[in-house]
């Protein structure tokens, strides 16, 4: 109720301004969910696998200069 007498106090454009602000906050709030349900990109998976392989020769050099 008092949401509803505010906006009848806001002019015609500002309540314009808040209707579209409110769409465009929706739709990416309902891209933000799709995304988080699809999971990560399939291009930052392989950057994790690559970095994974990286680490795991580095490990491999510092065991090789270690021992």
């Amino acid at each position: 109720m008092v949401v509803i007498r505010a906006f009848s106090l806001v002019s015609s454009r500002a309540r314009t301004f808040l209707y579209l602000m409110c769409v465009a906050l929706a739709i990416w709030v309902v891209n933000f969910a799709r995304n988080q349900a699809a999971g990560p990109a399939p291009d930052l998976i392989v950057r994790f696998q690559h970095l994974k392989q990286l680490r795991q020769e580095l490990e491999d050099q510092y065991i090789e200069v270690c021992y």
